[in-house]
Protein backbone atom coordinates (compact mmCIF):
# COMPACT_ATOMS: atom_id res chain seq x y z
CA UNK A 1 0.00 0.00 0.00
CA UNK A 2 2.86 2.15 1.10
CA UNK A 3 4.07 1.64 -2.70
CA UNK A 4 1.03 3.02 -4.37
CA UNK A 5 0.99 5.82 -2.55
CA UNK A 6 4.51 6.86 -3.60
CA UNK A 7 4.29 6.32 -7.26
CA UNK A 8 0.83 8.15 -6.85
CA UNK A 9 2.53 10.96 -5.13
CA UNK A 10 5.16 10.92 -8.04
CA UNK A 11 2.86 10.67 -10.64
CA UNK A 12 0.76 13.60 -9.20
CA UNK A 13 4.04 15.75 -9.10
CA UNK A 14 5.18 14.85 -12.42
CA UNK A 15 1.74 15.21 -14.06
CA UNK A 16 1.70 19.28 -12.07
CA UNK A 17 4.74 20.01 -13.56
CA UNK A 18 4.20 19.21 -17.37
CA UNK A 19 0.70 20.96 -17.00
CA UNK A 20 2.33 24.09 -15.68
CA UNK A 21 5.82 23.94 -17.66
CA UNK A 22 4.27 22.37 -21.05
CA UNK A 23 3.37 26.34 -22.32
CA UNK A 24 6.56 27.75 -21.81
CA UNK A 25 8.54 25.56 -23.88
CA UNK A 26 5.36 26.04 -27.20
CA UNK A 27 6.74 27.34 -30.22
CA UNK A 28 3.50 28.23 -31.55
CA UNK A 29 3.48 31.33 -31.19
CA UNK A 30 7.08 32.40 -29.71
CA UNK A 31 9.08 31.75 -33.39
CA UNK A 32 6.46 34.48 -35.21
CA UNK A 33 8.21 35.85 -37.98
CA UNK A 34 7.43 39.54 -39.33
CA UNK A 35 4.61 40.04 -42.09
CA UNK A 36 2.47 43.45 -42.92
CA UNK A 37 -0.37 43.23 -45.33
CA UNK A 38 -2.56 46.33 -46.31
CA UNK A 39 -6.32 45.65 -47.08
CA UNK A 40 -8.00 47.64 -49.68
CA UNK A 41 -11.65 47.54 -50.76
CA UNK A 42 -12.37 47.96 -54.57
CA UNK A 43 -15.04 47.86 -57.13
CA UNK A 44 -15.19 44.19 -56.81
CA UNK A 45 -14.02 42.75 -54.04
CA UNK A 46 -10.51 43.22 -52.20
CA UNK A 47 -7.09 44.35 -52.90
CA UNK A 48 -4.57 42.71 -50.62
CA UNK A 49 -0.53 44.73 -50.84
CA UNK A 50 2.29 42.51 -49.57
CA UNK A 51 4.61 44.60 -47.77
CA UNK A 52 6.61 42.78 -45.39
CA UNK A 53 7.53 38.85 -44.94
CA UNK A 54 5.62 37.64 -48.19
CA UNK A 55 6.35 36.71 -51.36
CA UNK A 56 3.71 38.78 -53.35
CA UNK A 57 3.32 42.28 -53.64
CA UNK A 58 -0.16 42.65 -54.65
CA UNK A 59 -3.67 40.10 -54.82
CA UNK A 60 -7.04 41.38 -56.12
CA UNK A 61 -9.78 39.11 -55.79
CA UNK A 62 -13.76 39.12 -55.23
CA UNK A 63 -14.96 38.08 -52.00
CA UNK A 64 -18.45 36.73 -51.66
CA UNK A 65 -20.63 36.87 -48.28
CA UNK A 66 -19.89 33.45 -46.25
CA UNK A 67 -16.89 32.09 -48.40
CA UNK A 68 -13.30 31.69 -47.02
CA UNK A 69 -10.48 33.14 -48.95
CA UNK A 70 -6.99 31.42 -47.67
CA UNK A 71 -4.03 33.79 -48.08
CA UNK A 72 -0.70 32.54 -47.18
CA UNK A 73 2.96 33.88 -47.31
CA UNK A 74 2.52 33.14 -51.03
CA UNK A 75 -0.29 34.42 -51.73
CA UNK A 76 -4.14 32.80 -52.31
CA UNK A 77 -5.01 29.23 -50.66
CA UNK A 78 -6.78 27.07 -50.29
CA UNK A 79 -8.27 26.70 -46.79
CA UNK A 80 -7.05 23.22 -45.12
CA UNK A 81 -4.63 22.05 -47.93
CA UNK A 82 -1.21 21.52 -47.05
CA UNK A 83 1.36 23.50 -48.29
CA UNK A 84 4.66 21.67 -49.50
CA UNK A 85 7.02 24.62 -49.66
CA UNK A 86 8.81 27.05 -47.35
CA UNK A 87 11.12 30.07 -48.07
CA UNK A 88 13.30 30.71 -44.90
CA UNK A 89 13.48 34.58 -46.37
CA UNK A 90 9.35 35.10 -45.70
CA UNK A 91 7.30 34.85 -42.81
CA UNK A 92 5.57 31.48 -42.41
CA UNK A 93 2.11 32.06 -42.02
CA UNK A 94 -1.73 31.52 -43.13
CA UNK A 95 -5.29 33.08 -42.56
CA UNK A 96 -8.78 32.69 -44.09
CA UNK A 97 -10.53 35.81 -44.38
CA UNK A 98 -14.27 35.81 -44.84
CA UNK A 99 -16.91 38.74 -45.48
CA UNK A 100 -19.77 38.27 -43.08
CA UNK A 101 -22.55 41.08 -43.62
CA UNK A 102 -20.40 44.54 -43.80
CA UNK A 103 -17.69 42.53 -41.42
CA UNK A 104 -14.27 40.96 -42.50
CA UNK A 105 -13.53 38.19 -40.35
CA UNK A 106 -9.81 36.45 -40.61
CA UNK A 107 -9.03 33.07 -38.59
CA UNK A 108 -5.40 32.45 -37.83
CA UNK A 109 -4.19 28.93 -39.28
CA UNK A 110 -0.64 29.43 -38.44
CA UNK A 111 2.27 32.17 -37.84
CA UNK A 112 0.02 34.79 -36.08
CA UNK A 113 -0.81 35.64 -32.44
CA UNK A 114 -4.28 35.86 -33.27
CA UNK A 115 -7.06 33.24 -33.72
CA UNK A 116 -9.61 35.43 -34.88
CA UNK A 117 -10.51 39.13 -35.94
CA UNK A 118 -13.25 40.45 -37.23
CA UNK A 119 -13.39 44.47 -38.20
CA UNK A 120 -15.57 46.41 -40.52
CA UNK A 121 -13.91 49.13 -42.75
CA UNK A 122 -15.11 52.04 -45.52
CA UNK A 123 -12.91 52.73 -48.98
CA UNK A 124 -11.58 55.68 -46.66
CA UNK A 125 -10.02 53.47 -43.95
CA UNK A 126 -6.37 51.63 -44.22
CA UNK A 127 -6.50 48.38 -43.10
CA UNK A 128 -3.18 46.82 -41.73
CA UNK A 129 -2.83 43.03 -40.79
CA UNK A 130 0.72 41.82 -39.18
CA UNK A 131 1.03 38.92 -36.85
CA UNK A 132 -0.27 40.33 -34.23
CA UNK A 133 -3.26 41.74 -35.08
CA UNK A 134 -5.20 44.14 -36.81
CA UNK A 135 -5.16 48.50 -37.27
CA UNK A 136 -7.97 49.83 -38.76
CA UNK A 137 -6.88 53.51 -39.27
Amino acid sequence: MRNIAKHFALFSILLSATLIFTPAFSTQNSDLKDFKVEIQRTDNGLKLIGQTGTAFRELSFSLRDNVQQGIDEFGMTIPETKKNTKDDNLADFEFTIEKVGKEYVLVGKRGTAWTRLSFTFSANNKVTIDQNGVTVK
